[in-house]
């Protein structure tokens, strides 16, 4: 089974996914705030939708969130962690850099730290990223989204493909892991 959507949407597909082992591909689009975006990185990322915000519009996130909303970064976990909880499964993260609100350079920061989990796995190969995109519509088609798309499909829905996973972060929103971690990944396979 796959699972997408877009915006509010793709905030549900991206908790479904994650906490769903049956879910084989995960495809949020656009979620925003609440969703993909590092809650530490909204706050300093101009024009992103407020952590208060999202959380009093819809009810993505528990009442105990709300005492955090001013101070993320006391916050114990982060939206990285629930791309490492879809590891090793597919996830096919499609982002838009054109509308600041969606806070898609901590939605890129977020898909990279959540990468270094597959790739400790051994599976870097099953999570793509892609937000280098022409058009600026919230939850347009995209053709730059086609061909990664249909790979995706083909390895993980129909098992008749094996392709790379990719990442293509637009320079316009583009994140920079270094600046949130002081770890190095480890190599988690063929470990008792």
């Amino acid at each position: 089974m796959g699972v997408t959507g877009c915006s509010r949407y793709g905030k549900g597909a991206f908790a479904v996914g994650a906490f769903d082992q049956r879910i084989a591909l995960t495809m949020p689009i656009e979620s925003g705030t609440a969703g993909l975006p590092v809650y530490r990185g909204v706050p300093g990322e101009g024009g992103a939708q407020p952590l208060s915000r999202a959380y009093s519009e819809q009810p993505w996130l528990g009442d105990a969130f709300g005492s955090f909303t001013g101070d993320p970064a006391t916050l114990p976990v982060d939206t990285h962690e629930i791309v490492a909880m879809v590891a090793p499964r597919g996830l096919f993260i499609m982002e838009n850099p054109h509308i600041d609100w969606l806070g898609a350079r901590s939605g890129s920061v977020a898909a990279l730290g959540g990468a270094e989990v597959y790739k400790a796995l051994g599976a870097e190969s099953n999570i793509s990223y892609w937000s280098d995109i022409q058009d600026g519509n919230h939850c347009a088609v995209r053709s730059e989204w086609k061909a990664p798309l249909q790979q995706n499909i083909r390895k993980f829905l129909l098992r008749t493909g094996n392709d790379p996973g990719v990442f293509r972060v637009s320079g316009k929103k583009a994140g920079n892991l270094a600046e949130w971690r002081n770890w190095q990944t480890p190599i988690l396979t063929g470990q008792p």
